[in-house]
């Protein structure tokens, strides 16, 4: 069952969810709101990805980001496991962010489209009157649950929360128009679905 019950603030604008979730950046100046994408998360999992692989072959393991090798170097450090070695180790760590790498993409695909929309909403002049959000369309009762969400979890959030953003009428007026002319492959068959088409079944979902 769908409820309506929190906004994208709540889920992207949220420190609590920090570790849960991606997060935004708001810098508000004049009313013209900017709405920076911050992917802490796909950092988190990274992070997670990269300990995960280590572990069969280092203990103690330490994590760094960044540091003398630039901002985009990830460092895993640690004590090689008797029998091991750098190279298993190293292979390890590959594999692991290799086989993870669709869930990171994923969450990375939605950061533009929730970004623009967050940000057209700022700006409006019924969220600079009383900080008025549309709600989501989700099947959730708590913002806590998404802390125990596992990765297939989440990743249905987030479709959930996309699916929102392009099929709800409430967020008709933040959309770009271009959403409303699209066509979607809407399984592996590449079956091709018109928008009326799956705006109906989104609305049959969401409210029965």
């Amino acid at each position: 069952m769908y409820n309506k019950l929190f906004t994208l603030s709540d889920l992207f604008h949220n420190q609590e969810l920090k570790k849960y979730l991606p997060q935004v950046r708001v810098n508000k100046n004049g009313g013209k709101a900017k709405v920076d994408y911050r992917y802490n998360i796909v950092d988190m999992d990274i992070y997670n990805y990269a300990r995960m692989g280590a572990m069969p072959y280092m203990k103690n393991i330490t994590m760094e980001y960044g540091g003398q090798f630039g901002a985009n170097h990830l460092g895993v450090k640690g004590e090689l496991r008797k029998h091991a070695t750098i190279y298993d180790a190293y292979n390890g760590v590959l594999e692991t962010l290799k086989s993870f790498s669709g869930c990171i993409g994923l969450i990375q695909s939605y950061g533009d489209t929730i970004t623009d929309v967050m940000q057209k909403i700022y700006r409006s002049d019924r969220y600079k009157l009383d900080n008025a959000e549309p709600k989501l369309y989700l099947r959730i009762n708590s913002l806590n649950e998404i802390k125990f969400m596992n990765k297939q979890q989440k990743e249905a959030l987030l479709k959930n929360v996309v699916e929102n953003i392009y099929f709800s009428d409430d967020f008709k007026q933040f959309r770009e128009p271009s959403m409303e002319r699209h066509s979607f492959i809407v399984n592996n068959r590449n079956v091709v679905r018109g928008y009326d088409s799956l705006k109906r079944d989104f609305d049959r979902k969401v409210r029965y």
